[in-house]
């Protein structure tokens, strides 16, 4: 089982790669945790519902899981009843959803697909996650990764060589 984690984790990994930066950093940056935190705060949801939300919203933005499944799948993870799905959803699809597609429509040359809907092969290719903070274990590791790379970055630019002048050693006077 544990390596059934493993490689489920790898694949998410994999399929994040594969996505466009815009969305990579989408998905990684502070605004997008926050949106997805403040409606978990507005609808009241427990500490694993948090995690389970965000994770459902990254695999709909990661084409793992179409989003013509989103409000079924918010259902039965959330275990939420269905008036309260179809409100979070559409919450879900103003804050976070909309803008993502309207920035990747006018920052990518993406095909980005207005339905939702997947292949059969595609959707099969991944599983989710059946553990709720799988996925959002492998965004903390990209945020820290991209956190590294940016400190990495700011040292380059900052230890340029100095030019240093050596002042000649003059030897101490020794009593003779």
């Amino acid at each position: 089982m544990p390596e059934e984690s493993e490689k489920e984790a790898q694949i998410l990994a994999d399929r994040f790669m594969e996505l466009p930066e815009e969305l990579q950093e989408l998905m990684l940056d502070e605004e997008f945790l926050t949106k997805a935190e403040h409606l978990s705060e507005h609808y009241q949801f427990q500490p694993n519902q948090k995690d389970l939300l965000l994770e459902e919203i990254s695999l709909v933005l990661m084409r793992i899981t179409p989003l013509a499944n989103f409000k079924e799948r918010l259902i039965v993870k959330l275990q939420i009843p269905i008036p309260r799905a179809t409100t979070l959803a559409a919450d879900i699809d103003k804050e976070i959803f909309s803008p993502v597609h309207h920035l990747l429509l006018t920052t990518t040359s993406v095909n980005i697909p207005t339905s939702g809907v997947q292949s059969p092969q595609e959707t099969a290719q991944v599983k989710p996650a059946t553990s709720g903070g799988i996925l959002v274990d492998q965004i903390a590791q990209f945020q820290a990764r991209k956190k590294q790379r940016e400190e990495e970055e700011r040292q380059k630019l900052n230890t340029q060589p100095t030019p240093v002048a050596i002042a000649p050693v003059v030897p101490p006077n020794l009593p003779q």
